[in-house]
């Protein structure tokens, strides 16, 4: 099964996202773009969920 978290924290981390606080499966990350707080899970299974992250991030960059 596919992971797709790191391609996910590159992208965030590019955008100039950055990580809140880190809770049990979840991390909560703010984006400077439209300072959105968002939930990424420690594992990603699918690049829909990845892409649904970034698109509540405000970012336009797409997993392909």
């Amino acid at each position: 099964m596919a992971d797709y978290l790191r391609d996910l924290e590159v992208i965030l981390r590019k955008h100039g996202c950055k990580i809140i606080s880190t809770k049990g499966k979840h991390t909560k990350w703010r984006s400077p773009i439209n300072n959105h707080h968002f939930p990424v899970q420690t594992k990603i299974p699918s690049k829909v969920i990845a892409n649904n992250i970034l698109r509540q991030a405000g970012i336009i960059e797409r997993i392909q």
